[in-house]
């Protein structure tokens, strides 16, 4: 609409009009815009009516001046046009102007002629409008200045309009990430970017959003990501999609007809970052008890983790000790496994209570512990059973046979390391010292540090060498600390044929009376237990052979 200077004729008209100014103010019924709202969605260029209007509250109407508030980027006159009710009066003056080139039009009319007026209702103006380039909403805030027939001030209620023109969703605000923000995200995370709900201005109308986000503030469309994400006011964003480096987002509010509002944008900083996965541990158990042969070594293992940063590679610290709050005094570590698994010699550690646990690091010296990291054990590291000597028989012992239902061997017990265990004793006799190689009989026995052995087994008159090697359930042994030697003879059997007889009564009389070879051993010819052999010896002989005297004397 052009700006226009009232002429000399309309200032004339308003003179006479307003002459005697009556101080008196009456209502006066009410000046309106019609429709109340109107709604335009035809883009740019398209054009719509708005009536200047009065109720039958209003009587005896002189003149008036209407003020109507209007964006100038919005909209624009096309034509005002005298409306019927003054028209009617058959001789009124009419006009518009834009006031001071600002957003107000200025419609105005008087009617002509002393004692000249209109009542409502009826038309005042009828006003064209076309849309421009811009959409939004426009209040069309309505003020007026009337006069009645006898020039008193009339105090009217004005309602104006509201036209949406192409009009966009209202504005919305901006949520999260925050403005300049420096967020740390797991990689495996996600960056949801929140904002406020807004609305149509057209009835029934929905609203959908689409988020824009890149490094780029000017948002060029190579290096922007859009989503669209329909009516909700959100959308997560995985973090393993994005840079450490800093992005610009803003939110858009689309409406169903096309016309679409832009937030203003924000930036954050990303920093991403990722623990590796959760694992378990695996050996030793829970609450377990190890027998470690002192040989052997002690297995640690635990499942795999992983990571899910490019470029990235786990390693393993082990820590095992025997305090259950880990205190660095009574804990081992073992850094930097690239393995599952790690082996401690059974030599470098104790037997003992141990807690274990296991850290996974990443090259980002980011960390992850085992989902158990109080897993205990007992441990008892197994060597061979402890010292022990042989006892009985003595060293160098000459056994009487004939008065013994066997051989008696004792020894001292030999101690184990390990819980209920079961010692097997193995008793080795061999012609020389060289057992157990030269053993020419063995047995055994469970638990027990004694034995009786049937003579009959064993040689006699022949060195016996005897070794006992104690055998844990492990299958470690240890010798006894000395091997003894013994002897078996039959007390009368001078000759060493193994029977009583007169051979033997022979032998000894040749050994005393003619220079023969005495008895091996020296006791065999000793029937009485009487040393040195003599006579009484024969003759013990022949009274137990011949005249049913006792047996020769048991040791």
């Amino acid at each position: 609409m052009r700006k226009k200077k009232r002429t000399p004729l309309t200032i004339l008209c308003t003179i006479i009009i307003y002459t005697m100014l009556s101080t008196e103010m009456l209502l006066g019924g009410t000046f309106f815009l019609e429709p109340d709202t109107v709604f335009i969605t035809g883009g740019p260029g398209t054009n719509f009516n708005i009536e200047l209007l009065v109720d039958d509250g209003v009587l005896a109407l002189k003149g008036y001046e209407a003020y109507i508030n209007y964006d100038k980027l919005i909209i624009d006159t096309v034509a005002i046009t005298e409306g019927a009710l003054t028209l009617s009066s058959g001789n009124s003056y009419f006009d518009t102007y834009l006031v001071d080139d600002s957003t107000r039009i200025l419609v105005e009319a008087v009617m002509l002629g002393g004692g000249a007026y209109v009542d409502g209702p009826g038309i005042l103006a009828d006003m064209t409008l076309t849309c421009l380039d811009i959409g939004g909403v426009v209040n069309m805030d309505l003020e007026i200045i009337a006069r009645d027939v006898n020039n008193d001030i009339m105090t009217p209620t004005t309602l104006g309009a509201v036209a949406v023109i192409n009009a966009p969703p209202a504005n919305f605000n901006l949520i999260y990430p925050y403005l300049q923000e420096d967020l740390h995200r797991d990689y495996e995370d996600v960056v949801t970017f929140e904002w406020e709900s807004t609305y149509s201005h057209y009835p029934d109308d929905d609203v959908n959003y689409r988020l824009y986000y890149g490094k780029n503030p000017n948002f060029p469309p190579v290096e922007t990501t859009i989503i669209d994400v329909g009516s909700s006011t959100s959308a997560a964003v995985p973090v393993s999609s994005l840079d450490e480096d800093r992005y610009y987002w803003k939110a858009e509010a689309i409406n169903g007809y096309g016309f679409s509002r832009f937030s203003i944008t924000w930036y954050f900083q990303i920093n991403t970052y990722s623990y590796p996965k959760g694992f378990d541990l695996v050996e030793p158990p829970d609450d377990f008890e190890i027998l470690l042969p002192i040989n052997d070594s002690l297995q640690f293992s635990w499942t795999p983790s992983s990571t899910v940063l490019p470029d990235d590679y786990i390693v393993y610290d082990v820590f095992y000790g025997t305090s259950s709050d880990f205190e660095p005094e009574f804990t081992t570590s073992i850094m930097g496994l690239t393995d599952t698994f790690v082996y401690i010699l059974a030599t470098e550690i104790d037997s003992d209570m141990y807690y274990w646990k296991v850290r996974a690091v990443n090259t980002y010296s980011y960390q992850t512990w085992s989902k158990q990291i109080d897993w205990n054990f007992n441990l008892i590291v197994v060597s061979h059973p402890g010292n022990f000597l042989l006892t009985d028989p003595v060293d160098n012992a000459e056994i009487n046979v004939i008065s013994e239902s066997g051989i008696f061997l004792d020894w001292t017990d030999a101690e184990s390391q390990i819980p209920d265990d079961t010692l097997t004793y193995t008793i080795y006799f061999g012609p020389d010292d060289n057992l157990p190689s030269s053993a020419y009989y063995s047995t055994e026995i469970e638990n027990v540090s004694e034995i009786v052995i049937d003579d009959e087994i064993l040689p006699r008159r022949e060195p016996i060498y005897s070794l006992v090697k104690a055998t844990n359930k492990l299958d470690y042994s240890t010798d006894s600390d000395n091997i003894l030697s013994f002897l078996t003879f039959i007390r009368g059997d001078a000759n060493g044929d193994d029977d009583i007889n007169i051979l033997d009564i022979v032998y000894i009389i040749n050994h005393k009376y003619k220079e023969g070879p005495e008895p091996f051993p020296y006791e065999a010819g000793n029937a009485d237990c009487e040393m040195p052999v003599n006579i009484l010896d024969i003759v013990y002989l022949i009274n137990y052979k011949y005249k049913s005297g006792p047996p020769p004397c048991s040791d």
